[in-house]
């Protein structure tokens, strides 16, 4: 056998091959390039690996088919050979990694807010028992925040419960002509604050994993 190329049922087998290769990624390429402009950070950063990868697979699959024609043993055909091997495994990491670098984003967003929220857990706590201890029917549970409960979900539920039943205090207090102090008030805010990025994050989570 001289050339691969010569076997016509190889032949067409990769040549239809290599046809799909091409249209997916310039169906891949016709459709992220546009929005490229619209994305932004690492899920930017991710799509243009993806970017990449699809780019070297069209630049490959062309490189495919030319080796067929090319003489078995010779040097070009081994340098072809070894160029489309390398090239298969950069392209695998390119596009795997590029699609995860979003996702990995999002993680690492909730990671850092879940951080935040247990050390805000113990910042609220002088707060929510100056006015939780005397409206003890408001409160969920009034088992002190643990340490146990530190980077995990629980930090942020036990925040969620403990600002919701702060605010219901304060209400019922109100009536008896409490007021919350600067301080607690700018704290309490602060809170609130950072479960409404919390549960904002968890919505761009899903939608990053629907897509």
């Amino acid at each position: 056998m001289s050339v691969y190329g010569a076997q016509p049922a190889l032949l067409v087998f990769q040549t239809f091959a290599v046809a799909f290769i091409m249209t997916v990624s310039i169906s891949a390429l016709k459709i992220c390039l546009p929005r490229l402009k619209q994305m932004k950070g690492l899920f930017r950063s991710g799509f243009r690996m993806v970017l990449a990868g699809f780019s070297l697979a069209l630049a490959l699959a062309g490189v495919r088919l030319l080796g067929n024609f090319l003489q078995a043993g010779s040097e070009p055909k081994a340098a072809i050979e070894w160029f489309y091997e390398t090239a298969q495994q950069v392209i695998v990491i390119l596009v795997s990694l590029g699609l995860s670098l979003p996702r990995l984003a999002a993680v690492a967003q909730r990671l850092a807010l879940t951080l935040k929220a247990a050390r805000m857990l113990r910042r609220i706590q002088p707060i929510w028992w100056n006015l939780a201890s005397s409206e003890m029917d408001l409160v969920i549970d009034s088992k002190p925040y643990s340490r146990v409960e530190f980077l995990t979900v629980k930090s942020v539920a036990r925040l969620q419960r403990r600002i919701s039943e702060i605010r219901d205090s304060e209400i019922r207090a109100q009536t008896r002509g409490y007021v919350m102090d600067t301080q607690s008030a700018e704290i309490v805010r602060e809170v609130e604050t950072l479960l409404y990025d919390y549960a904002d994050g968890a919505r761009n989570s899903q939608k990053a994993a629907m897509r």
